[in-house]
This record gives C-alpha cells, sequence and structure tokens, in this order.
C-alpha cells in the first residue's frame, strides 16, 4: 500500500491482489504472438505460429539452465517469458529475416504489453534469463500469477483520516475523504475463487469502523466479474466507487456491465484512450464520473491522443451530469493529426494546457458522503480482540451450536459489531447470512446458556450443548427453575442408556409450566415481574415463529401480561 501517489485522482492506492489474468494492456500470448507474426509478415516471408515455434525453443533452453526454478519460473511461452525473451529473440529474427523485420517486431512486442503494473512486474518479478533475481516483496512472482496478500486493506483502512484537509498542490482534490485506489497493481477481479478473499480482505475492513472514513475507488477490466460480487455481498456499501477501464469504442461492453453492478457511485476511466469513442455511442446513465487520459509508455511505441476527444467527451459529461476529470494528455498529444509538444513529457502538467481543458472534478457523491455517516466510537483493542474471537467462533460454522448462538449473544449484547455496521442485523446479515429470525433463536440460547452457566456448574452438570435444548429451556423463566428441568432430563437419559433430547426436556417444562398453571393466584404480579415474564414470553415468540409454531397462547399471555393481569 502507498500512503501518497502521484495519481492526480486519488491520495493513496492499496493492492489486496497483485497481477492479473489479461487484458488489452497485457494481453495473453496467442495475441501477442499473432502481433508479431503479422508485423514481420509485413516486410518478409514470414508464416503464421513461427513465432511461437521460437520462443518456445528459447523458453526451453532458458528453463535447462535454472539450477533451481523458483515459483515464477516456467517454460510455457507466456506473456512474462515472450518479454524477457524478446531480445533474443528479435536478434534471430533480425539474422534470418533482416532489420526491417526485426523493428516490426519490437515494435508489435510494445505496443502489445503497455501496462505500466505489468511493467513494474516485469522487472521486479521472475525472469527466465536471470535466475538469481531476488523476487522483490509485495509483488506476485510474474504479472500473470494472480496474488493474494492478506492484510493491506485492513492496514490501509487505517489511515489517518484526512477529512477537510488542503492540497495546496493539487488544489482540485482538496477537502475530500481519503481517495484510495483499489487495484493499481492488478486486476482483483480475475478470479472468482479469490471472492471469499476479497469479502474478508477488502470489504470487511471497507465497511469497518476506520474504514468507513474513507471512499475507496475500485477499478476493474472486468465489470461483470464486480457485478457477480457485488451482488454476492448485497451490493457494495456507500463509499465504495465501482470503476471500470474503456480504451476504445470496442470496449464499450463494460459501460453496460458496469450498471448492472449494485453500487452508490460508478466511474469510467477512459485512460489510456487509444482510438475515438463517438459521443452518440457511450451511454451514461447510471455513471457519476469520467476519467480520461493519452498514454504514457516510450515514445516511439505509444499512441496518438486526440484532445479532441476530451473536449468531446467533456462535452458529453456535461449534458449528462457526470463529473469530468482529466488526467494527463500522454507522451503524443495532437489536435487533429497535429502534434502538440509539452514540457512534461507525460503531457501531466495542466498550467501548460489550454485552459478549457483544466478540469478535474468528482462526484458530488464524494462531498456528500461524510455529511451523512455516523462514525460510532471505535473499538478499544480489548473489544477488538474479542469480537474477532467471538465472530472467529461464528465464522466457524457452529450456526447451530451453542457456541455461535452464546458468541452471537455477546457480540449483540456489547455492541462489538459496530466497528464495521451500523445494526447488528446487518452485521449478521452480511458477514454469516443469517436471517434476524434464525438470530434471535441463537441468541435466546445464547442468553439462556449465559443465565444458567453458573448454576450449572455449582451442581457439576455439563452445560447444554444444542440449541434446540436451549430453546425448549427459554420456556421456563427462573435460571433455577431451567437447571433443574435440565438436571431431571439428563438423569432420566443417562440412566435409559438414550441420549438427551429436545423432545424429553420439552416434557419436564410442560410439566413444570402445567404445576404453575395450578398454583396461580389472583394477586397482579409486580411491574417489574410483568417486564420480566413478557421478555420471556417474547423469547418463547420468537422460537415458534421460527419454527412455525401455534403462537396464540402465548399471544394471550402476553397481553395479560401488558393489561396488568
Amino acid at each position: 500500500m502507498s500512503l501518497t501517489t502521484t495519481i492526480q485522482w486519488c491520495h493513496s492506492t492499496v493492492n489486496p491482489i497483485m497481477g492479473c489474468l489479461g487484458c488489452e494492456l497485457f494481453p495473453e500470448p496467442a495475441e501477442v504472438l499473432e502481433a508479431i507474426d503479422h508485423a514481420i509478415g509485413e516486410v518478409c516471408t514470414w508464416k503464421a505460429g513461427q513465432s511461437r515455434k521460437i520462443f518456445q525453443r528459447l523458453a526451453d533452453d532458458a528453463f535447462r539452465r535454472l539450477k533451481s526454478p523458483q515459483e515464477g519460473h516456467s517454460r510455457a511461452v507466456t506473456t512474462t517469458n515472450i518479454w524477457h525473451l524478446r531480445e533474443v529473440f528479435l536478434k534471430e529474427v533480425k539474422a534470418q529475416q533482416g532489420a526491417e523485420a526485426a523493428k516490426k517486431a519490437e515494435a508489435a512486442i510494445r505496443m502489445a504489453v503497455t501496462c505500466y503494473a505489468a511493467t513494474l512486474h516485469l522487472n521486479k518479478g521472475r525472469n527466465i534469463l536471470k535466475p538469481g533475481n531476488i523476487l522483490n516483496k509485495g509483488y506476485a512472482p510474474t504479472f500473470e500469477r494472480v496474488t493474494p496478500f492478506e492484510g493491506r486493506v485492513w492496514k490501509m483502512a487505517g489511515a489517518k483520516d484526512i477529512l477537510g484537509k488542503k492540497d495546496p498542490a493539487r488544489p482540485w482534490i482538496s477537502g475530500l475523504p481519503r481517495l484510495v485506489f483499489v487495484s493499481d497493481m492488478g486486476d482483483a477481479f480475475s478470479r472468482e475463487c479469490d471472492f471469499e478473499f476479497l469479502e474478508r480482505e477488502v470489504i470487511s475492513p471497507i465497511k469497518s469502523q476506520e474504514g468507513r472514513r474513507h471512499m475507496w475507488l475500485w477499478l476493474t477490466k472486468r465489470p461483470d466479474k464486480m457485478a457477480e460480487f457485488g451482488e454476492r455481498i448485497g451490493g457494495f456499501p456507500d463509499n465504495v466507487c465501482c470503476m471500470t477501464t474503456v480504451t476504445g469504442p470496442d470496449k464499450l461492453h463494460r459501460v453496460d456491465e458496469l450498471r448492472a453492478v449494485p453500487a452508490a457511485v460508478r466511474g469510467l476511466s477512459l485512460e489510456p484512450l487509444w482510438e475515438a469513442i463517438p459521443p452518440g455511442k457511450l451511454d451514461l446513465t447510471g455513471i457519476h464520473w469520467m476519467i480520461i487520459g493519452g498514454e504514457s509508455g516510450n515514445p516511439e511505441f505509444v499512441r496518438p491522443f486526440d484532445l479532441v476527444w476530451v473536449e468531446q467527451m467533456r462535452e458529453k459529461c456535461r449534458k449528462c451530469g457526470v463529473a469530468f476529470f482529466v488526467k494527463q494528455l500522454g507522451r503524443r498529444p495532437e489536435k487533429n493529426g497535429v502534434p502538440i509538444k509539452f514540457q512534461d513529457p507525460h503531457g501531466g502538467e495542466w498550467d501548460e494546457w489550454d485552459p478549457a481543458l483544466r478540469i478535474r472534478e468528482f462526484p458530488q457523491h464524494f462531498y456528500d458522503y461524510r455529511k451523512t455517516v455516523i462514525l460510532d466510537a471505535p473499538l478499544t483493542q480489548t473489544e477488538q480482540q474479542d469480537f474477532d474471537r467471538l465472530d472467529g467462533i461464528v465464522s466457524a460454522g457452529m450456526r447451530a451450536g451453542v457456541d455461535a448462538a452464546t458468541a452471537l449473544f455477546e457480540i449483540r449484547e456489547r455492541r462489538l459489531y459496530r466497528a464495521g455496521f451500523a445494526t447488528f442485523e446487518e452485521y449478521c446479515q452480511n458477514v454469516h447470512s443469517l436471517t434476524r429470525q434464525y438470530a434471535n433463536r441463537l441468541i435466546t440460547a445464547g442468553r439462556v446458556r449465559s443465565e444458567m452457566e453458573t448454576i450449572v456448574s455449582k451442581k457439576g452438570l455439563p452445560l447444554p450443548d444444542k440449541e434446540s435444548h436451549l430453546r425448549e429451556l427459554a420456556r421456563v423463566e427462573e435460571p433455577e427453575q431451567r437447571v433443574k428441568i435440565y438436571g431431571d432430563a439428563l438423569k432420566a437419559a443417562t440412566k435409559g442408556g438414550h441420549n438427551l433430547t429436545a423432545e424429553a426436556i420439552a416434557v419436564k417444562v410442560d410439566e413444570l409450566l402445567g404445576e404453575e398453571k395450578e398454583v396461580e393466584v389472583s394477586k397482579s404480579p409486580s411491574p417489574s415481574q410483568r417486564i420480566k415474564e413478557a421478555v420471556g414470553v417474547l423469547d418463547q415468540l420468537e422460537s415458534k415463529l421460527a419454527d412455525g409454531g401455534d403462537v396464540r397462547s402465548l399471544l394471550a399471555k402476553l397481553r395479560r401480561l401488558l393489561a396488568g393481569k
């Protein structure tokens, strides 16, 4: 993670997952090889598939020379290996077909692999030609090796709150919450198998008490997968701006897919924009932000960026009420085919631009979000440790067991969920997919066991270990009576060589409640007694409703208690 960045539209960056399974900026090897074959074929006789044969031979030779292959070293023709073996390949092409063919092949490779994140991985990851290279800490072995990293977003969530802070060097970003760019070094939605990791290591910290202070700008080139993930989690939190990249008209389908993402705010990154997008073909319905920019990289191989495209998109956004942000004009800015020279080689110094292009806006949602969110008091270190421990019990899948019931009861009573969730019900639903009804059943069981624990221990009995047993015991108000019923039922079951069942406890409870009915007196209970008894009746109602049982007698009892009878 990085608390500071030169990226103009955010304050910080974080990468829960490094690497990507490929896109137009880092294509799959077959696409790169096809481009090489086509380029060489323009100047000489060159058969389709010839590049693959040469790269495969080079990869085999290099891999055989490795004494101790490491993770990321591969003899396959991968995009990473094509890049690392390119100089050897180009020498061979030059020897066979001449300098012009080699030059064409180099241009094809460099124009295919343009991803900045991939370039860093190519330099800092594994290299089949340099086995002694040490893998830089925090990077994937190769860009194709999608690699999750735990704890990064949690750490970023704890970053200092900068709401309202001025930034003289970047006045356009002053006063906003911390804007965190998620996944500038990979695509977290490359694989569906990472969804569980993303829930735990991205969504949970974003929804935490500290994470809610920031806005998270999550970019992907796979908005269809982002939409699937969004449905899985019940929609993205309001402090997440879901975004996708569009590099030309052939990627406009991503805008439709982004529209399907359940999110409060959505953005497009038209950067790098390689080709004009006709404004009439771009539907900005449901889109709140657009970033536009030209291509960086080696000026010999980057594509031109026409400033007319910026003007067209500016007017489109104005008509549609979409915030517009011009990031940079790239290495090869031009207007109507006429090159424009700037001192800044990336075209990122906006003082050099036409004033009409100096537009760096953010969605209104970014400003309004912190006006509505209410941040509760943060958990103490002890409370956080207790929440992690108790939440772990529930997460272990013991929902039908009493340990989970007791943990849920304590989480609710102490409000340990407040670090990431506004209500206990939200915590149950979003984290454990528990319905309110079922969660209340478990909580009732947890409360009953907590009230019985001391008495059971004194009598040398094992604690009740089934939610169904505790549900029946909840029908009895006094803990002492519950323990007596439980002890008698357990003794009878043990004597008969049977396991204790909920039905056996229910029989004992019915017997006790029947006896109490016979000795009822006309004296009305005190208000405190009525309240205590009403709470017990409510618990029984919840249990009966959950099981679909008849609740008429319990409703009648509750009415009598409320009437003071």
